[in-house]
């Protein structure tokens, strides 16, 4: 594998006094989609909006390193930003309304970055505008290209805020739960389109989801984060086929099969989301909902230890020990 474009060490985000991501590492390269996966609140959203200097009022960079073509990307100042994000970095955020300006037309708002970095005229502006809102299934892309995010669905919305994050072909795509507000037939020409980029453009994808469906059928990696802390990293398949950690496995027990939806059964996964984690001062995170818990997990925290099938886990039991 090339060397990484994106390149984040031991990061860590304070707010109020509290680590709300906690030491977070992960390097992404050219033609790789890494998935960071986690429950609301985990710190997958923060995490992204720190890479490119967006974090809201509040939190704030205490510690760590990222770093975007081997450049320092929290040294940089807010000029090399602006410079960075929409030309070298697309960014899709979660809302779209937080990324459309609701006084422009869309088709000048999908062609914006290329027309500001790379000088485009405006008629091929909105050639290049139609035909990305086509490519992400905007009905009548043409007509459309000319309304007001208010004159769109929120599905509409969100896949002209994809277009635009698109359209100065960026060399890295941090998509915040770009596919959430969307139908699933619209959702998989979606991700047919992120992973023809991958794989013909060498796009690099952070891929922000709760969605383990979405990151199987797309990611090569993932990383998965809970109370901001990371509980277990590694090669997609590694991850899915023999999970390390309770968390992912809870995680992936919580994901409905047809049999479950047709009998409106809750699965085990279900019932442990819904737990109130009791916060300790010491131990494992997740130790007051894991169904392994042992003494030593309420004492201390266990480090990241790399696992027979590859990955990196945070969890006192072993591979050997049966429970996998």
């Amino acid at each position: 594998m090339s060397d990484p474009i994106l390149a984040i060490e031991n990061l860590v985000i304070e707010a109020g006094g509290t680590r709300v991501v906690d030491e977070l590492s992960l390097s992404i390269s050219p033609g790789e989609v890494h998935g960071l996966v986690g429950e609301s609140g985990s710190g997958k959203s923060l995490t992204a909006a720190s890479i490119v200097g967006l974090l809201p009022l509040g939190p704030k960079v205490t510690g760590g390193e990222i770093s975007f073509s081997g450049r320092s990307l929290l040294a940089a100042d807010d000029d090399e930003l602006r410079l960075v994000r929409g030309s070298k970095i697309g960014f899709v955020f979660q809302d779209p309304s937080s990324s459309l300006n609701p006084t422009k037309r869309i088709w000048p708002q999908v062609a914006e970055s290329p027309m500001i970095h790379k000088g485009i005229p405006a008629k091929q502006g909105r050639a290049l505008a139609t035909d990305l809102l086509g490519k992400v299934g905007v009905p009548s892309p043409e007509m459309r290209s000319g309304s007001y995010p208010h004159q769109l669905s929120g599905g509409m919305r969100q896949r002209a805020a994809i277009a635009a994050a698109l359209s100065s072909e960026p060399r890295l795509l941090i998509a915040d739960e770009p596919t959430t507000a969307l139908d699933v037939t619209v959702q998989a020409q979606i991700l047919d389109l992120l992973d023809d980029k991958v794989r013909t453009h060498h796009l690099a994808v952070l891929l922000i989801t709760h969605d383990l469906g979405v990151a199987a059928r797309l990611c090569d990696s993932l990383t998965i984060l809970y109370r901001g802390r990371v509980l277990e990293s590694g090669p997609a398949e590694a991850v899915f086929g023999n999970p390390q950690s309770p968390y992912t496995r809870m995680l992936l027990s919580a994901v409905p099969t047809l049999d479950d939806t047709a009998s409106g059964s809750e699965t085990s996964g279900d019932r442990g989301l819904s737990r109130v984690p009791q916060v300790g001062p010491t131990g494992c995170r997740f130790s007051a909902r894991c169904e392994f818990w042992r003494d030593a997990c309420s004492a201390d925290e266990p480090t990241l230890t790399i696992r027979a099938s590859g990955q990196l886990a945070r969890c006192f039991a072993t591979d050997q020990e049966g429970w996998v």
